[in-house]
């Protein structure tokens, strides 16, 4: 229904930057034209520029990364873009090298530390990208507190827009909770969704019997898993009491037991 994209035009000795718009008209007798529309955004995105660099890539981030920096892989330098305590005492803005000396300083292993230098200075980003690697990713050992963590670094490039050609996205993630979750299933044997703080309810479903069990169900659904063993029979249950009327048979369709092992 709507294309535009922006560029810099030369308006008389200077460049302004500029926004074409085109829109499909949806009328009768216009379906096949569009409307073509230029419109000098230059003071908005001059004004603008590094906040509209950072909204957009923070809304290409998952909300789950505790710190993002925008690394200029060319020059050398970065700027933060979500800062907070996990990388506390970083500079705002500075030299890139600063910021991987800060860093390398919380990686307590040897090798650990050889990685990341290899991994994520600036030449190595460069070539990563260059060769279209989707990403640069590693788990390391941290200290960021008196306890041993785990801290996730990735690294990757920012979407196609004037200015930012040199430019990566840089991410750290706190990840402890997640490798003890992975350490507790490897020891124990069990099967825990990592994912499961976001769901509802959690259910493993036999395919070829229909029946189930949960890893997490809250209170008001309890029963489900108490009163029945046929995940159909459950699901039934579940969207007479819950669902509108009017969606209910859909819903029963899609989660049975014979429509996933259909479907897989």
């Amino acid at each position: 229904g709507r294309v535009y994209w922006q560029f810099r035009k030369k308006v008389g000795e200077e460049y302004h930057w500029c926004e074409y718009q085109l829109r499909q008209i949806d009328a009768a007798g216009y379906k096949s034209k569009v409307v073509i529309t230029e419109k000098d955004i230059h003071g908005r995105r001059a004004i603008n520029s590094k906040q509209l660099e950072n909204e957009m890539i923070m809304k290409s981030l998952a909300n789950g990364y505790r710190s993002v920096y925008l690394v200029d892989y060319k020059t050398g330098t970065y700027e933060t873009v979500k800062p907070d305590e996990l990388l506390f005492g970083i500079p705002e803005d500075g030299n890139y090298d600063l910021l991987l000396n800060i860093v390398e300083e919380v990686i307590p292993d040897k090798h650990q530390q050889k990685d990341f230098r290899n991994a994520f200075e600036a030449v190595a980003l460069r070539e990563a990208f260059l060769a279209k690697q989707e990403n640069v990713a590693r788990e390391y050992n941290s200290l960021l507190s008196r306890e041993m963590n785990w801290m996730s670094i990735v690294a990757f490039p920012t979407p196609l827009v004037q200015d930012m050609e040199n430019k990566c996205v840089l991410t750290f993630m706190d990840i402890t909770q997640r490798k003890q979750v992975e350490a507790e299933r490897n020891e124990k044997k069990i099967v825990v969704d990592v994912l499961s703080a976001h769901y509802e309810a959690v259910y493993f479903v036999n395919l070829s019997t229909g029946e189930f069990h949960s890893i997490k169900v809250p209170q008001k659904y309890g029963y489900i898993e108490k009163q029945y063993k046929d995940f159909s029979e459950a699901i039934g249950h579940y969207a007479k009491a819950y669902v509108a009327e009017t969606f209910r048979e859909m819903l029963k369709s899609f989660l049975s037991a014979e429509g996933f092992a259909k479907d897989c």
